[in-house]
């Protein structure tokens, strides 16, 4: 559901679906500098961990944001982490998703395909 609103967020309002940090934050070198990370709409920052057997990695945060970590969708954890550079570690099985104050996503159970989704039944997750 959070896709699919982003991206026909992104069409409606003619507007990029990721976006990097410096047009969020214009003001920040540090966002200006930061080549690894995007933001996906207007709430999630993504950092995907890309090398190859890292256990882990540093990412910059503008601002204060809720980390979650999802093992699956029944297990996850979430903390709340202050403005700067932060070492997240990581599990190869895990996704970590930085979610901005006053923003939220929901997600529904697996399904193999869109037709199969149970809208009904979401799981929303806010900060």
């Amino acid at each position: 559901p959070f896709l699919q609103a982003e991206f026909d967020k992104a069409v409606r309002e003619d507007a990029l679906l990721f976006s990097p940090l410096e047009f969020f934050w214009p003001d920040d070198l540090r966002a200006q500098d930061t080549e690894d990370e995007l933001m996906f709409g207007d709430g999630l920052l993504l950092a995907p961990i890309y090398r190859q057997n890292a256990t882990g990695r540093t990412v910059y945060l503008p601002e204060e944001m809720k980390l979650f970590r999802f093992r699956s969708p029944e297990d996850w954890d979430e903390e709340i982490l202050s403005a700067g550079d932060h070492y997240v570690k990581a599990r190869p099985e895990e996704v970590l998703l930085f979610l901005r104050r006053g923003h939220a996503f929901s997600l529904a159970r697996p399904a193999r395909h869109v037709d199969e989704l149970n809208t009904q039944d979401l799981r929303p997750f806010r900060f």
